[in-house]
């Protein structure tokens, strides 16, 4: 495993992350909490030590597993958590990011992780009148200098917010989609504007919610607790056939679709750490695996880019049917 700098945080992160939204339960079908434990506890061993999740997923569930698996290696981890999500239902979310709850949602981290400090403390999808209000960062500096949390930062809803979020001082670290089918953060000059500033930026949804894995087809079925169900079928069916169009450049290499997709996200320095989800032992093997590959070439970039340009991979709202 190979390891970057989180930024200007002083901290030193696995460079393949551990995304705990699916062992919350609610997010991408049922869970066993056992599997995720031991899912858990093979990536520590794996060299993972970057550990993302949030209050929101599975109502606490996720920071319970987390917390009762790796409480005895506390010290040799890092564990970033969110606030501010209620509850969501596919595409749909209740907020809250009042200060009172902005504090009680701190404390509930802390007692459901086991610790006495979190590592790096998130405002989950805010909109920008929510991380541009003075009360709100007033709060979560005072958290930061009480000690219970140490770094602050916020996962943005778009990277053009993220781009935005990078003049508030007090945000060391962005959380933001980017995979090889987006590439939003590239083309809207975020990645170079946070390398500038030393900002770190967290890659989520590096296999754009298991669709650039390999593992899912046209034929996939979602069930009533899996928010992919949510999306429209002809988004599903473009992202399932969306690794077509790479296939010729990973089976060269004699990589899976997974580890192709991990490493275009790894492929650029600012990208600290990126958290592809995992719930099975089987998601750790493979998503490690990736960190110990060759880079790809500046060549295989270029093609990559040029794929990404000339293709769509995301359907408009109104130009989508069921």
């Amino acid at each position: 495993m190979k390891y970057r700098k989180l930024g200007r945080t002083g901290l030193k992160v696995s460079e393949i992350g551990f995304g705990a939204w699916g062992i919350g339960g609610d997010a991408y079908g049922p869970i066993d909490d056992s599997e995720s434990s031991r899912a858990l506890r093979l990536s520590f061993e794996k060299g993972i030590n970057f550990f993302d999740t949030a209050d929101a997923y599975g109502a606490g569930r996720s920071e319970r597993i987390i917390g009762a698996t790796l409480k005895d290696v506390r010290d040799k981890i890092v564990i970033a958590s969110k606030a501010g999500i209620i509850s969501y239902k596919g595409t749909s979310m209740t907020q809250d990011f009042s200060v009172g709850h902005i504090c009680e949602s701190v404390e509930g981290s802390l007692r459901r992780l086991q610790t006495d400090y979190i590592d790096v403390y998130q405002l989950h999808s805010p909109t920008s009148d929510v991380w541009s209000n003075d009360e709100t960062l007033k709060t979560l500096a005072n958290l930061k200098q009480s000690g219970k949390v140490r770094v602050i930062g916020v996962s943005v809803r778009s990277p053009d917010e993220g781009l935005r979020a990078l003049s508030v001082n007090l945000f060391e670290t962005l959380q933001v989609n980017f995979n090889i089918i987006d590439q939003r953060l590239i083309d809207c000059g975020l990645l170079q504007e946070a390398r500038i500033r030393d900002t770190a930026l967290i890659a989520r949804t590096p296999l754009s919610f298991g669709f650039l894995s390999g593992s899912i087809d046209h034929d996939t079925k979602f069930g009533p607790d899996d928010h992919r169900a949510y999306w429209s079928r002809d988004q599903r069916n473009l992202w399932a056939g969306a690794m077509d169009k790479f296939k010729v450049l990973y089976t060269a290499r004699g990589w899976s679709a997974t580890c192709f997709a991990l490493k275009f996200c790894l492929a650029f320095s600012g990208i600290c750490t990126t958290i592809p989800g995992m719930t099975h032992c089987n998601h750790v093997e493979e998503n490690t695996a990736a960190s110990d590959l060759d880079c790809l070439s500046a060549e295989e970039i270029s093609l990559i880019r040029e794929i990404y340009s000339s293709s769509v991979f995301f359907i408009p709202a109104g130009k989508r049917s069921e």
